[in-house]
């Protein structure tokens, strides 16, 4: 019999980007029950340029685009995503209300893309997937920010927190691909107990606490946010949500990072300063060829200079009236 190839393409280096392969590979086998499937599964990162995924990884008799940037393609048959800045033009937006893909699900406001395909997958296609709850929740509480206090998430004794750093740092296409395999068939702690993710676990732990005093060195605050601008300090592995940790009453917090020569800035509300998000972190990120949610998002440049001037731009406008 002949193998029906399904092609996964999803935020890469993201838990929530992982999760949702995960789980529309679920979806995807149970509406093709009694047929072998076939699935290779593509990571893409956002960049400065806007970029999505291009017609040519679009390479399935099946493809579909999770958790990223929207791609207007007769390739496309599935589209899951909950991003402000999924589509690119109005043109985009068109197409994809016009029905193409066939099968395309937008929720903005979603507070993870593997939620939306889980109860996508119950209320539209009569599927349920009971034993990815445990991964829809975390992705859903991960990708939201959704933890009970500040030392949850940055010391991270969960075993989906572990994974979600061990992702982040190792998400490439192939990782994505092998860690979907083995999460359709085992819980998330068995990842856990494989020797070289939980050595590389590990290590990433050690140099993320290492990182919090550097953190500690470098910011300072402007306003209401936090500016930590590491571009100097060559690559760090930090933790995202150390900032919050060090600055409990800052509302937002920047972070510059850089690596051969290109920058990467982070930006995001802190859901413990006791003040409300009053800004779309993704919509002020839109401009700069970045993306993310209301409360959370990034955006990479081509040098360290373009970075720092759009890390002060994003700083004057999170301080600013919304």
């Amino acid at each position: 019999m002949t193998a029906r190839r399904l092609t996964i393409a999803t935020h890469g280096h993201c838990f929530d980007g992982l999760a949702s392969a995960v789980t529309f590979t679920a979806l995807y086998r149970a509406l093709h029950a009694g047929e072998t499937v076939e699935v290779k599964t593509r990571g893409f990162d956002y960049d400065g340029r806007g970029a999505g995924v291009a017609e040519a990884d679009l390479d399935g008799d099946d493809n579909a685009i999770l958790d990223f940037r929207y791609t207007k393609s007769p390739r496309l048959t599935w589209y899951f995503d909950h991003h402000a800045t999924a589509f690119r033009t109005p043109g985009d937006r068109a197409a994809f209300e016009a029905g193409a893909p066939p099968n395309g699900f937008y929720e903005a406001e979603g507070t993870s893309c593997t939620r939306l395909i889980a109860e996508t997958a119950r209320a539209r296609f009569g599927v349920d997937l009971p034993r990815d709850d445990d991964l829809v929740e975390w992705a859903d509480r991960i990708d939201s920010a959704r933890f009970d206090d500040v030392e949850e998430v940055v010391f991270r004794p969960a075993p989906a927190l572990q994974l979600a750093s061990y992702v982040e740092r190792h998400g490439s296409s192939d990782v994505l691909t092998d860690l979907s395999a083995r999460l359709l068939t085992g819980p998330l702690g068995a990842l856990l107990e494989d020797p070289e993710i939980a050595r590389r676990v590990a290590e990433l732990r050690r140099e993320k606490l290492a990182a919090l005093d550097v953190q500690r060195e470098v910011a300072g605050v402007d306003g209401e946010v936090v500016v930590c601008d590491l571009s100097a300090r060559g690559p760090l592995t930090v933790e995202k949500f150390g900032l919050y940790a060090l600055f409990p009453r800052a509302r937002y917090t920047t972070q510059l990072f850089a690596s051969e020569g290109r920058a990467k800035l982070s930006v995001g509300f802190n859901p413990w300063s006791g003040r409300p998000c009053d800004h779309h972190i993704g919509e002020l990120l839109r401009p700069l060829g970045g993306g993310g949610h209301r409360v959370v998002g990034g955006a990479a440049f081509p040098s360290v200079d373009a970075g720092r001037a759009a890390m002060a731009e994003l700083v004057r406008a999170l301080n600013a009236p919304p």
